[in-house]
């Protein structure tokens, strides 16, 4: 498995998200959608979705904002879809629904109900 910060990819990287099987997107959710390092980085992959150079991956995303919810979903519709633009296969979370009976916690896996992508909160 290899990280690569989405604002920095150097040639090496790209060589590595181009031969890699599957890809993980992740980033912040800033004002409703993906920050703007993964959206500069997105820009940069266009020629890349014209060759069906990650066509076939398997990808999936991931969130995080400082609220519960937070808009979250809005920025896991934009990954997926990315992901989609480049005829990529999106994986879900494959969970079912937590916090939904009366001896549920509210620090169950998926307790807002989401099932596109993984979102964490934190603290501020």
């Amino acid at each position: 498995m290899n990280l690569v910060a989405v604002d920095t990819v150097a040639d090496d990287e790209w060589a590595l998200l181009d031969a890699a099987d599957a890809i993980i997107f992740g980033c912040p959710t800033y004002m409703c959608n993906v920050s703007a390092g993964f959206q500069a980085f997105a820009e940069r992959t266009g020629r890349r979705c014209i060759e069906g150079t990650w066509r076939d991956k398997v990808g999936a995303g991931f969130t995080n904002s400082g609220a519960k919810a937070g808009d979250k979903l809005q920025t896991l519709s934009a990954l997926s879809v990315f992901a989609a633009q480049h005829h990529m296969h999106w994986v879900n979370l494959r969970l079912p629904p937590g916090w939904n009976t009366s001896g549920a916690s509210e620090f169950e896996l998926n307790r807002l109900g989401f099932w596109l992508g993984h979102r964490v909160a934190t603290s501020t």
